[in-house]
């Protein structure tokens, strides 16, 4: 599908918003804290499912029922809405920079995994959170969440399941991926990185590198992206899943521009780390 938008890759490097206290090395923002993003829009759209008007008058339309439960959705057009929303906020005057879109699609459809599970399951009070994810802390003090739960939301494992990777892999491999993410690799190098510097930064060339930090992206659109799900997806459970799609989509569409194989490592690389996070650090975690 042509969205109207031209992608990039590579190049000048732009930031995305102003920052505070950030600094920037090879074309990716570091210092600082999520916390520190400045969340400033360029489209109405965006500005109004940011705005605590739609929060509220979405949660009035809920009246304590979980978003958007049984309602029947087009999970084809809304990975594309999804896609607008992010090229949109993106584009600056050389068009959409692609690894920078696939970073913030990978962090969004990763955090969504926990983020599923605790408005599931944890919030209406179906299971504690301990026996949802199993919690490590750091020596520093910092808390991630891991589990089978959220493995099975972005790897896969039963039959008919679908699953962030499986999503994201067949759109690699349709754009023409020679290749596919090694996802235990995947797995086992981000647990390995929990609490440290390496944590959430992508293993790729630095002429590839986003333009924020995974972090920096996930705090800025999560809010505005997920209320905009919680009026277009059918359960919590599903947002991971055309947040995905949505990379797909977006593999397919710049595989002229970018290694579909590259961009597959991209978002799944993204998507197992931002799955981990505390929801703490992130503006407006939960819904209500």
């Amino acid at each position: 599908m042509d969205f109207g938008f031209k992608m990039r890759r590579g190049g000048r490097r732009i930031l995305l918003a102003s920052t505070v206290g950030l600094s920037v090395c090879g074309g990716l923002m570091s210092a600082g804290t999520a916390a520190e993003a400045v969340r400033s829009w360029h489209t109405d759209r965006v500005k109004l499912l940011d705005s605590p008007e739609m929060m509220a008058s979405t949660a009035r339309v809920l009246n304590g029922t979980l978003p958007g439960t049984n309602k029947p959705y087009d999970a084809q057009k809304v990975a594309d809405d999804l896609v607008q929303i992010i090229f949109a906020e993106l584009q600056d005057q050389s068009g959409v920079h692609a690894e920078t879109a696939l970073t913030a699609l990978g962090a969004l459809a990763g955090f969504s995994v926990q983020m599923g599970l605790r408005e599931t399951l944890v919030k209406p009070g179906k299971a504690p959170e301990d026996k949802v994810f199993v919690i490590a802390k750091t020596k520093d003090g910092e808390t991630f969440y891991l589990g089978d739960l959220a493995n099975e939301g972005l790897f896969g494992g039963k039959p008919g399941v679908y699953s962030v990777y499986a999503l994201v892999g067949g759109g690699a491999q349709k754009a023409g991926a020679k290749e596919l993410p090694d996802v235990r690799e995947i797995a086992g190098y981000v647990a390995s990185t929990l609490g440290s510097d390496k944590f959430g930064i992508p293993r790729i060339a630095a002429d590839h590198m986003p333009h924020a930090r995974p972090i920096e992206l996930l705090d800025k659109f999560w809010n505005p992206v997920r209320n905009y799900m919680v009026l277009n997806v059918q359960a919590p459970l599903q947002w991971p899943l055309v947040l995905a799609l949505a990379s797909q989509k977006v593999i397919v569409m710049g595989k002229d521009t970018l290694d579909p194989a590259l961009g597959a490592k991209l978002v799944m690389e993204t998507a197992t780390a931002m799955a981990k996070i505390d929801p703490t650090r992130i503006h407006n975690a939960y819904f209500q």
